[in-house]
C-alpha cells in the first residue's frame, strides 16, 4: 500500500471507530512524527450536516487496504 497516489480507491479505518469504510486517496503517504506513515484520505459520504463540505481525515498507513473487489 505504500505506492499510493492521489485518487486511488481505498477502504480505511474511519478515525476513532474500528470499522473500514470507503475513501479515496487525497494525498500520498507522509511520515507521521512516531515514525508510521500516514494517508489522508476523503472518506465517501462524509458530508458535514450543516456545511456540506467533505472534510479529509489523517489515517495511519497500516489502517489502509485496497478495496475487497
Amino acid at each position: 500500500m505504500r505506492n499510493l497516489k492521489s485518487g486511488d480507491v481505498v477502504f480505511a479505518v474511519y478515525p476513532d471507530t474500528t470499522s473500514f469504510y470507503q475513501g479515496c486517496i487525497a494525498q500520498p503517504p507522509r511520515k507521521a512524527a512516531g515514525g508510521g506513515q500516514f494517508v489522508t484520505v476523503t472518506f465517501l459520504d462524509d458530508e458535514d450536516v450543516t456545511t456540506g463540505k467533505t472534510h479529509d481525515k489523517a489515517v495511519l498507513l497500516k489502517h489502509v487496504m485496497p478495496p475487497p473487489y
